[in-house]
């Protein structure tokens, strides 16, 4: 029956064969779809940071920092011994503790270690924050910078209008929420050339009025860093 109903939405919605047969054939985005996509390698630094490891401090237990007024939810906090067992139980697969220039807590779970690939999801969202403050101390791009200077579709557009510091601070007023629009979330992720997706998407608020948890917001950074730096992402 789910399947039919999302053959109905692809047949619908999407006009790419590609993109809805992939939608189709793996569904909801999963961590472990980093084999679904291009790999490309990058090189580390010929003088890498290393973190300071320390022996794993004890952490406190979830009952002692989750705070809930649900009796189910308070009746599973007591069934928890460890933070390890609350971590198991929702699916982390790996959880890391870093103060300063040490890791004071590093462990993994759920058949996942140190050296297993995982798909990263919005993890790309702080990664491509700091890429673009980098760029910016370095005079390629300003904050204030209306992103119609870096990408030719929306220089005449009212979209050319938002600014790297809307993208950043998610309050660029397009109509596209992780949260509420999966399908477009879905169209997005299965693209082969996500470029061609930039011109769907429209405003809905006026910029800098609204918050919208956003991973086309990223996608729109990615590509003002690559125009504005000419190295890709």
């Amino acid at each position: 029956m789910l399947r039919a109903i999302l053959l109905f939405f692809c047949c619908s919605l999407f006009s790419s064969c590609y993109q809805g047969f992939r939608i189709i054939r793996y569904n909801v985005p999963d961590i472990s779809d980093n084999h679904l996509f291009d790999q490309k390698q990058i090189k580390k630094s010929d003088t890498p940071f290393c973190f300071h490891k320390t022996e794993n401090i004890t952490l406190p237990t979830p009952s002692d920092w989750i705070i809930t007024k649900k009796e189910k939810d308070l009746l599973k906090l007591s069934q928890l011994n460890s933070i390890e067992d609350f971590l198991k139980k929702t699916s982390t697969i790996s959880f890391l503790v870093i103060r300063n220039d040490s890791i004071l807590y590093e462990n993994y779970f759920n058949d996942y270690d140190e050296e297993k690939l995982a798909q990263n999801f919005s993890i790309t969202k702080p990664i491509m924050a700091t890429l673009v403050g980098i760029a910016i101390k370095e005079g390629k791009l300003n904050y204030d910078d209306s992103i119609g200077k870096y990408i030719p579709e929306f220089a005449h557009d009212p979209r050319g209008k938002v600014t790297i510091n809307q993208l950043l601070d998610m309050t660029h007023g397009f109509d596209f929420d992780d949260y509420k629009h999966f399908l477009k979330v879905a169209r997005m992720y299965y693209r082969k050339d996500e470029r061609k997706f930039l011109k769907k998407i429209k405003l809905r608020y006026i910029p800098g009025t609204h918050f919208a948890y956003s991973s086309y917001a990223t996608l729109v950074l990615g590509f003002c860093l690559e125009n504005a730096t000419g190295m890709p992402v």
